[in-house]
């Protein structure tokens, strides 16, 4: 077995137990080693830890600069974890100078998350909403339905007036993955007020909805959201 391959399947069997703290070093040289798959799976095993640093924090940041957009990803998820104001600026900024399309559209949805997480309840999020409205101008947001997506998914979680009904009207978007995207953030994001409504829209597509993979989502998301609302 290859050197890469074995970290790689090391990394792969921590995923499922608890980190012990003398494996903690060997996950932090992974977080650069030379091998892209290698670097991913390490960045999630290193931020559920709870010997999580500053130090820590410091090497997730960097790695939102990584040269694979697949770490860069990982990276933004990982930094929406930590409650932490450095890691949503690092978030806000990956929303404006991230290329690739798809890590642009999950930066998005992580810095909503972040913000979020790092907020009160009831806090103010119309410094937030207006950073959002204006990067939905942007020229290469415009023209993605996933960034665009993404965007009126931090708008939702602003609690901005109309937000839902922009995001439930991507069920019906040509994209099967974004179809199954807009499926999954409601699932997470839905506020116990929208429930029904949200429950009702994902009925009537399932009705009508003939790629598997969407069925399976929005069947997940009504039987998720009827155990909530119980």
């Amino acid at each position: 077995m290859e050197e890469k391959d074995e970290k790689f399947y090391r990394l792969l069997d921590m995923q499922d137990r608890e980190i012990k703290p003398d494996e903690l070093e060997f996950i932090r040289e992974c977080l650069f080693d030379k091998d892209k798959l290698v670097r991913m799976e390490a960045i999630p095993l290193i931020v559920d830890t709870p010997y999580f640093t500053d130090d820590d924090l410091k090497m997730l940041t960097e790695l939102c600069d990584d040269n694979a957009a697949v770490v860069r990803t990982e990276a933004y998820e990982a930094l929406s974890k930590v409650i932490s104001s450095e890691a949503c600026e690092r978030l806000r900024k990956a929303v404006q100078t991230e290329e690739d399309e798809m890590s642009r559209g999950w930066a998005i949805v992580m810095w909503a998350d972040s913000i979020c997480a790092n907020s009160a309840n009831n806090a103010d999020h119309s410094r937030h909403t207006a950073f959002v409205l204006k990067e939905m101008k942007r020229k290469e947001n415009r023209k993605s339905d996933v960034c665009q997506l993404s965007f009126f998914y931090a708008l939702y979680r602003f609690d901005y007036p109309y937000a839902l009904d922009d995001l439930l009207s991507f069920l019906a978007n040509d994209d099967y993955h974004v179809r199954c995207s807009v499926v999954n953030d409601l699932i997470f994001a839905a506020r116990r007020e929208d429930k029904q409504k949200i429950i009702m829209s994902f009925e009537e597509c399932l009705a009508k909805e003939e790629t598997e993979a969407v069925r399976f989502s929005l069947i997940r998301g009504i039987e998720e959201l009827k155990k909530r609302s119980g």
